[in-house]
């Protein structure tokens, strides 16, 4: 129950509960809002831990770049990283049932996407944001009711890059950190 729900429910017994009732849930209201408050401290913490998820994805990335000497901002990286969350596992399931016309149009498709931010000249955040976009439309499309078996095994495989990635970047932040 939530905190409205609790004083709702309180406020036809509140009179005939004793003093020390009265205090017991008095406290219990306050702990819950209490627990309302920390939650900025969560939200903060996530945040956190999200943001040393994308430092160590760009880390992972930049090597890549270094090994194979390729001079390409980090946001064509992150696009590009993206729309291949978005697109390839959906592409991967398709492929054995869509005829020959759509495999041509999919495979024209996912190249100009990779390369549309190119032939532009807006900022990067617009087109990683756009992705971003596009990679959680998807998302919700797929997990959209009816749910089908097939359909949301893409959906986990779209979404099982990005939580290892916040996996690996946990598992490398505590590593860093002294056992003091």
């Amino acid at each position: 129950m939530g905190v409205p729900e609790d004083v709702e429910g309180l406020k036809g017994h509140w009179p005939t509960l004793t003093l020390a009732s009265k205090i017991f849930f008095s406290a219990l209201i306050a702990i819950q809002f209490m627990s309302i408050a920390s939650l900025a401290d969560n939200v903060y913490k996530f945040k956190g831990f999200m943001a040393e998820a994308v430092i160590q994805w760009h880390k992972v990335t930049l090597q890549l770049v270094d090994v194979f000497n390729l001079n390409v901002e980090i946001w064509y990286l992150d696009y590009w990283t993206v729309t291949f969350l978005a697109m390839v596992p959906y592409l991967i399931a398709r492929w054995k049932i869509i005829n020959l016309r759509l495999k041509i149009t999919h495979l024209f498709m996912l190249p100009t996407n990779l390369l549309l931010p190119f032939y532009f000249e807006y900022s990067g955040h617009f087109f990683v944001f756009t992705a971003c976009f596009i990679y959680i439309s998807v998302l919700i499309a797929v997990f959209w009711p009816p749910l089908d078996k097939k359909v949301a095994i893409i959906g986990f495989q779209m979404i099982l890059p990005p939580i290892l990635v916040a996996i690996v970047a946990a598992i490398a932040e505590g590593w860093s950190r002294p056992l003091v």
